[in-house]
């Protein structure tokens, strides 16, 4: 059997042998590392500022609702429709274009991508961690990085405002719903009280004193 020395021994022989490919392999990698194109990646952090009234009023949305809302308009902005016009806008995937058809490049865009929520986000005053999303654009062109990454963040919040705007008249459309119903109910109760005042007369409680 083989002992320690034996093996040392081998690898002493065998040592070009190991370390040849070893060497030629980080020859390729950095070549290959070389030849391939740069890519950029910008990112953006979006602070999502908690709800100003208070809880008693109403009820303070949950962190999952947070990431259920994120999610949805996601969805939105990286659609197929979506995508396309800001390749067409930016002149994206020029290259790619050319040999690939418009799905395809769709897809790669989509992949370049990254949404995600951000949790355990610092205030500037640093007492308070606020919920926040991360979103990415990967892109061999730094310049376009930006631009796209900023005409992502761009549709998020006009998205957002879009939504705020939808639950704001909806809220307001369920208060007035709620106020016309009050109204009608005390409407009744007020007429059927004008009925009994009139139909007993001189007999009303307030008229006790004089009766």
């Amino acid at each position: 059997s083989l002992d320690f020395e034996d093996y040392i021994d081998i690898i002493r022989r065998n040592f070009r042998w190991l370390i040849g490919p070893a060497f030629a392999g980080l020859v390729v990698s950095t070549v290959v590392a070389y030849m391939l194109q740069d890519t950029y990646v910008s990112t953006a952090i979006i602070r999502i500022v908690p709800q100003q009234i208070s809880t008693d009023l109403v009820k303070n949305t949950s962190a999952q609702d947070v990431t259920d809302r994120i999610s949805g308009m996601a969805q939105q902005i990286l659609s197929r429709g979506t995508l396309t016009n800001l390749i067409e806008t930016y002149g994206l995937y020029k290259e790619e274009l050319k040999h690939e058809p418009m799905q395809d490049v769709v897809a790669t865009m989509h992949d370049a991508i990254g949404i995600r929520a951000v949790n355990g986000m610092t205030s500037v005053a640093g007492n308070r961690a606020l919920p926040a999303m991360s979103v990415q654009f990967a892109y061999r062109d730094p310049a376009l990085a930006v631009k796209v990454c900023g005409e992502l963040v761009s549709r998020f919040m006009n998205a957002s405002s879009q939504d705020v705007m939808d639950s704001q008249l909806a809220a307001n459309q369920f208060v007035k719903d709620e106020f016309e119903r009050a109204k009608r109910e005390l409407d009744t109760i007020e007429q059927k009280l004008t009925d009994y005042k009139t139909k007993n007369a001189g007999r009303l409680p307030d008229e006790l004193q004089s009766n």
